[in-house]
């Protein structure tokens, strides 16, 4: 079995972000925690490759043995503040899915730039017990339905997931990323009116109009054409670092350390620098 692993980029100085509100320790953009990154991949994973779109940062690593790097010709922005259809993140996304698609791996898999990752074989575990080919993180304890800072897909799937994204003819700051992987990879939404998928998109302070629309979602879900991880926890908290397997993204100063102890526990770090 062969995959590879994808991630994005985006680093500037510090006080130049100009997203409207930033999660996690500020460490988490930039370049040094990239080989506390890679250290996880190392450690945990095989991968054939690993490949990371840059969004055109103004701060980036040096060379990284083993790492390809593609460029954006510009920042086209987050998913809550973008230029044209699709965020960066949704570009990065469609290009590295596709490079795995074109060069015949078995899988893509998806790592958030702030997302570490825990467990021996942690993606070949997920592989044996994914029913559809295709992995996301549960949603549960966020606001979203699903979680997208790691993920597994069959490099099958990739052709359909896309064309079905596209179709969803909305901007990513009018339905978000999170959503529009859920929809395009569920066979019911799929078919159905883009208004009403925009509307299960909405919240409501109005108690019945929200129950009505919890259960739409509720019956939606029946026809989900992926898993979800059996371990936690991307932005979902607290996080049990003493779990076998997990993952988590957004951290803070503590949770970094934290992680960083539990990792010295099992052995020294690599040091990826030129």
């Amino acid at each position: 079995m062969r995959y590879m692993i994808a991630s994005g980029w985006w680093s500037c100085p510090t006080g130049e972000d100009d997203r409207s509100k930033v999660y996690g320790d500020d460490s988490i953009r930039d370049i040094s925690f990239h080989y506390l990154w890679r250290e996880c991949i190392d450690r945990f994973t095989d991968p054939s490759e690993i490949m990371v779109i840059d969004s055109d940062s103004p701060k980036k690593p040096e060379e990284i043995r083993g790492e390809k790097w593609l460029s954006m010709s510009k920042n086209f922005g987050h998913s809550t503040n973008h230029s044209g259809q699709f965020s960066g993140y949704t570009r990065a996304i469609f290009l590295s899915m596709m490079y795995a698609y074109a060069n015949d791996f078995d899988y893509w898999v998806y790592i958030e730039q702030d997302a570490l990752i825990y467990g021996d074989r942690i993606i070949e575990k997920s592989i044996a017990e994914s029913k559809h080919g295709v992995v996301y993180g549960s949603g549960k304890g966020t606001p979203q339905q699903i979680q997208q800072s790691f993920m597994i897909f069959n490099t099958e799937a990739i052709p359909d997931f896309i064309n079905n994204y596209v179709a969803i003819n909305k901007k990513d700051k009018i339905i978000s990323p999170e959503w529009k992987f859920l929809f395009a990879q569920n066979r019911l939404a799929t078919i159905l009116p883009l208004g009403l998928l925009r509307w299960l998109t909405k919240t409501s302070k109005n108690q019945v109009i929200s129950w009505v629309r919890w259960s739409a979602l509720r019956f939606l879900r029946k026809f989900d054409q992926f898993d979800t991880f059996d371990f936690g926890f991307g932005r979902s908290r607290p996080i049990k670092f003493s779990d076998s397997h997990f993952y988590f993204q957004h951290g803070n100063e503590d949770e970094v350390q934290a992680f960083k102890k539990k990792l010295a526990n099992i052995g020294r770090f690599n040091d990826h620098t030129p």
